[in-house]
């Protein structure tokens, strides 16, 4: 597996948990809170290794409009990191909650396409091969690490 295809499965599986959460009411507050742990537990690991294994690695090799992209990443993933904590402190039974859990939907949607379309094409411009399956399994490492501290 290299890098791209780890991140687009993490992907995959992030907007999956966001459309079950949409597909419950107000009343199924324990399923809410399940799937909402669930998809805290994904995003926050995902993410440090994302930063970590692929916006550190293009930093620093990139042109300018490349480095605005990736530091645009970083802030939609510090929105979220923001954002959870305020839907923890809510009652998944509070319109509010679903508000905020459709904010972060919103943001994920827009962040995955412009990541997949923008970032992943500076990934495979500037690393071989090998290089990106190395990426995949520190990529794996870290998050498995950081799911196991949480």
């Amino acid at each position: 597996m290299n890098i791209l295809t780890a991140l687009k499965s993490d992907h995959k599986e992030l907007k999956k948990i966001l459309e079950d959460i949409e597909g419950t009411t107000e009343r199924a507050e324990k399923k809410r809170l399940s799937l909402f742990a669930k998809f805290k537990d994904e995003i926050v690991a995902h993410a440090r290794a994302e930063e970590s294994v692929v916006y550190e690695k293009l930093k620093g090799i990139v042109d300018k409009d490349d480095r605005d992209t990736i530091l645009e990443g970083y802030e939609e993933h510090y929105l979220v990191d923001k954002l959870i904590p305020e839907i923890e402190n809510l009652s998944p039974m509070d319109e509010v909650w679903t508000a905020k859990v459709t904010v972060v939907k919103e943001m994920l949607e827009h962040h995955i396409k412009e990541e997949e379309d923008e970032i992943f094409a500076m990934v495979r411009k500037e690393f071989d091969p090998d290089a990106l399956e190395i990426m995949a399994e520190r990529f794996e490492a870290l998050k498995a690490k950081k799911k196991r501290a949480a």
